[in-house]
């Protein structure tokens, strides 16, 4: 299997902390995605090979939406799955 580099995971980590205020309660990570549950119980999935891509999906849907609404937002995709409370 493929090895997870812990130094890449914890800068991305921080990176996801530094632009989205989420304060999550915990977050998982796999070989290609991260998951987080924020402290709405909210659950967004990330790609972790386009992270930065997927934030700037995550930044514009917050922008119009709230996450107290959904309880699944899936931004690994080129298309957004979500499933509302």
């Amino acid at each position: 299997g493929k090895f997870v580099n812990l130094k890449d995971i914890f800068y991305k980590i921080d990176f996801i902390n530094i632009n989205l205020s989420l304060n999550p309660k915990e977050i998982t990570v796999s070989n290609s995605e991260m998951a987080i549950l924020t402290e709405k119980n909210t659950l967004i999935i990330l790609s972790t090979e386009n992270l930065e891509e997927n934030l700037n999906k995550v930044k514009i849907f917050l922008a119009k939406n709230s996450l107290s609404n959904y309880s699944y937002l899936n931004f690994s995709f080129d298309e957004m799955v979500i499933a509302k409370k």
